[in-house]
């Protein structure tokens, strides 16, 4: 069961999307990061834990989860504008976006363009700070130093660990599946061009901030908590809450991804 969800393949300019939609006034936009998973799949316990009268709109960019290849070449404001299109035709009152590392940035782009968003929630969202001046500071430097011990091989293993520790085993086969099915077309040309977009996306655009009066939730590990209070998504209706022990807190707290939703 997945919540009266209806899976869709929308054909757009830049390529073909996966899209899991589910109707409703009050819609919440779900925004991965840059990861080779579906969007729905990963956020689906957080989405079980939700009334079925909010809206689901769980969309896999270009180049990524179970959407296609790109078939002219784009950048993440373009996608983005995309994006907003298949969002306006959901017909929805009211949006929250909900972005997860890459997908906060997205959310920055897409809400300048809609006048119906009432919340953010950020899931340890990409922050200009984490870019273009790394806090540097014990904790940084220990999780560093953790993931520099691991070959290419160790960090696929331990994402696999994470990702079979923390869903019920069918849910775990579908995403590793739908890693497998990714990492088999993977283009390390195109892969390594959109890094480098994004990352001129965020010296393009320096100024970008969420509104200032828009309510935003930001879910980090604790040690990243003055870091997100410094960036561009903290508003004068932001709250930091800290939990988890690794980026995808979605993965090990859904109960507190949800309740920041119920909460906006």
């Amino acid at each position: 069961m997945h919540n009266m969800l209806i899976d869709k393949k929308i054909k757009t300019v830049l390529g073909t999307y996966k899209v899991s939609i589910r109707s409703g006034e009050k819609m919440l936009v779900l925004l991965s990061g840059a990861a080779s998973f579906d969007t729905e799949q990963t956020f689906r316990p957080i989405i079980n834990l939700l009334p079925e009268n909010i809206g689901v709109f769980a969309i896999d960019y270009i180049n990524s989860g179970l959407s296609s290849t790109e078939v002219q070449p784009f950048d993440l404001v373009q996608e983005a504008t995309v994006i907003v299109n298949l969002i306006k035709k959901q017909q929805a009152k009211q949006i929250i976006l909900v972005g997860h590392s890459l997908g906060g940035l997205y959310a920055l782009h897409i809400v300048k363009q809609l006048d119906n968003v009432i919340g953010f929630i950020g899931i340890e969202p990409l922050n200009r700070e984490s870019v273009l001046n790394p806090p540097h500071g014990p904790a940084y430097r220990k999780v560093e130093m953790e993931v520099a011990k691991l070959s290419e091989e160790g960090k696929i293993q331990l994402v696999k660990d994470r990702v079979y520790e923390n869903f019920p085993k069918s849910l775990a086969d579908e995403i590793w599946q739908t890693h497998i099915l990714d990492e088999a077309r993977e283009d390390e040309v195109v892969e390594e061009k959109h890094r480098d977009n994004w990352i001129e996306t965020i010296k393009q655009y320096s100024e970008i901030m969420l509104p200032k009066t828009l309510p935003s939730i930001l879910i980090s590990q604790s040690f990243r908590a003055n870091e997100y209070r410094r960036s561009e998504y903290y508003t004068d209706n932001s709250v930091v809450v800290s939990a988890g022990n690794f980026h995808q807190i979605h993965w090990e707290h859904p109960d507190i991804v949800a309740r920041a939703i119920k909460t906006i």
